[in-house]
């Protein structure tokens, strides 16, 4: 884990470089939360270690869930029954709280959801308005944001997970869609979830069916409008491989593209239903090289990174700020649309990567679902990670071109990859 507080970027000619990232963060928590509730043990292998799974895994064992780290993988042995009553914090891992909400209501106890003060700014009131009608108990958000929002921490109190049919509001977080259909199987009748408004972040729900459907439960879906989860279907444990994070090797593609470099990262799946796996059909639109190996995908830069008149990254939110500082040096005028589910966030992103363009000399017009970057030569300049890992890991990216780039409070990339800088420095 980073510790220093301040991260100096080291300027590079052009990399060229091979190397392998850990397990997808995304895959990892829905992979542990699956098989807590497996029949039988499971073992995870190529998971990732990072603040947030390892909160998801803290508080799965005080349900009584079994977590034991061994050679490189982790056993989770499911608890016999769910019956836990008190506090659980889970710091700003948004991931672990959205999915937590809902496995609670498999429990037989009164839980208190709670996190830090970021975390308690974060709204969750669609999940929860979208988990009582399914209950048979009581569940709410008791926090309150400047918005006038609900948000944890959240109370839950659940004699058993009945079932039935719910609406979900799908436009603030696909995680919430995620919490329900992971715990669905175990209702005491079958589970109908209709979406209204548009879903955001659709891929996040392909990898949760892809996952579930790993472990043997099938759901029933009409596009991204209406799930069926049908009852007295159970998870079985499994030995089960994670793969690498899409999300993670985004940093290290776009490290190539920047600096008109090479690099070569393993560990991948081409054919991942990640969204942001498709980040690198961006670069081609940018004028990279990318091959597609059976495990492994190969980027090399142009000498000059083309401008991208318009592109929607609603399917691949996480790749936003990579992209964002890539275009601050491509020479013309990239729209990034699509992205408005970003104030959500660990921090309000849009702002965030409009105040920090700013600071390195390049203009960059917020709306509330939009970002318009004038590339040019951005100069050198501390930038504010704001407590975001990826804020931190993608300007990072940019000082590999940039002189002077440094980065305030980098230790907050061990949110979601904490070896960030060993394998940046290796670049």
């Amino acid at each position: 884990m980073q510790t220093a507080q301040i991260k100096e970027i080291v300027p590079k000619s052009k990399v060229d470089a091979e190397l392998e990232i850990p397990g997808s963060k995304s895959y990892t928590n829905r992979a542990l939360m699956i098989a807590a509730l497996a029949e039988g043990p499971s073992r995870l292998e190529k998971f990732l270690s990072s603040d947030d799974t390892d909160h998801m895994m803290r508080a799965l064992s005080k349900f009584g869930v079994g977590i034991e780290l061994a050679d490189g993988a982790v056993l989770v042995t499911p608890a016999q029954r769910l019956s836990y009553s008190g506090n659980i914090f889970v710091g700003d891992a948004g991931t672990a709280m959205r999915f937590l909400t809902g496995f609670c209501c498999l429990n037989s106890g009164e839980v208190a959801l709670l996190g830090d003060e970021k975390m308690h700014q974060r709204p969750i009131e669609d999940l929860v308005s979208a988990l009582k009608p399914l209950i048979n108990g009581s569940i709410e958000a008791i926090g309150e944001n400047s918005k006038g929002e609900k948000c944890p921490p959240v109370m839950i109190k659940s004699n058993w997970f009945k079932g039935g049919r719910t609406t979900l509001k799908g436009d603030t977080s696909s995680q919430y869609l995620s919490s329900i259909l992971m715990i669905a199987p175990y209702a005491s009748s079958d589970v109908e979830i209709k979406v209204v408004n548009e879903l955001t972040s659709k891929p996040y729900v392909d990898m949760t069916i892809d996952i579930i459907q790993q472990f043997r439960v099938n759901v029933e879906r009409d596009g991204y409008e209406r799930f069926f989860v049908k009852a007295g279907q159970r998870y079985h444990g499994r030995d089960y491989q994670i793969e690498g994070d899409a999300s993670s090797a985004s940093y290290f593609f776009a490290a190539a593209a920047i600096t008109g470099g090479r690099v070569k990262v393993g560990n991948v799946n081409p054919n991942s239903v990640q969204g942001d796996m498709r980040f690198v059909d961006v670069l081609e639109r940018m004028g990279c090289t990318i091959t597609r190996g059976k495990d492994y995908v190969e980027v090399v830069g142009p000498q000059q990174l083309q401008p991208v008149d318009e592109v929607d990254m609603n399917s691949m939110p996480d790749t936003v700020q990579t992209l964002a500082v890539l275009a601050a040096t491509a020479q013309g005028i990239t729209v990034i649309r699509g992205i408005g589910n970003l104030k959500e966030k660990e921090t309000d992103r849009i702002k965030a990567l409009e105040a920090e363009l700013a600071k390195v000399g390049i203009i960059a017009v917020a709306t509330e679902n939009s970002l318009t970057i004038h590339g040019g030569t951005p100069h050198g300049a501390a930038i504010a990670a704001y407590g975001d890992h990826r804020m931190a890991m993608s300007f990072s990216v940019l000082g590999l071109r940039v002189p002077e780039i440094s980065i305030l409070d980098p230790s907050c990339v061990s949110k979601s990859l904490p070896t960030f800088y060993q394998l940046f420095d290796r670049l």
